[in-house]
């Protein structure tokens, strides 16, 4: 979400329509519209989930921003809260995204050359699928072992989301 007084990084990054880290977004009924209802929605229960990557997310930009769900208005990462609170100027930020976006290329190649292609998967889930391969074919060692740089690349970019956008990765058990 952009004003006319905070900075457009939105538009620069896009990680939260873009289907990197989330799946999906919550909306409530009274978003739907004659253009929100062309995105690929999930109904269960009740609730209705955009499934992302968002269909509208194109080339960085919403391109139904003028009618996009309540969720899409209101979400704000960290990084552009901090931003428009001037804790973060506008440059180190847009070096933060690049980071982000580098970072992202880098596993999807590694990702892509390990046999889990892109498709409508973003990252997280893509390493769930290789985990999951991987470990009917291996033990747990092994897929370290096979896949430590890709693991570790991994952890940093949560790190990065976590620290400087402030999304959140529960630590699994290790068994």
């Amino acid at each position: 979400m952009t004003d006319k007084n905070s900075p457009d990084l939105c538009t620069k990054c896009g990680v939260c329509c873009d289907g990197t880290f989330f799946d999906e977004a919550m909306i409530q009924p009274s978003d739907l519209n004659p253009v929100t209802e062309k995105l690929d929605l999930l109904r269960k229960d009740g609730k209705i989930k955009i499934k992302l990557p968002c269909s509208h997310h194109i080339n960085y930009r919403c391109t139904i921003y003028e009618q996009r769900p309540w969720v899409c208005r209101a979400y704000e990462c960290k990084l552009l809260k901090e931003c428009k609170q001037g804790k973060v100027d506008e440059g180190e930020a847009i070096e933060v995204i690049n980071t982000l976006k580098s970072a992202v290329e880098e596993i999807d190649e590694i990702l892509e050359k390990a046999g889990i292609p892109k498709g409508r998967l973003g990252v997280h889930k893509r390493i769930t699928a290789l985990e999951e391969q991987s470990l009917t074919e291996m033990t747990l060692t092994e897929y370290r072992k096979a896949n430590g740089p890709l693991l570790i690349k991994y952890r940093l970019l949560q790190k990065l989301l976590t620290e400087r956008f402030g999304i959140p990765f529960e630590k699994k058990k290790q068994p």
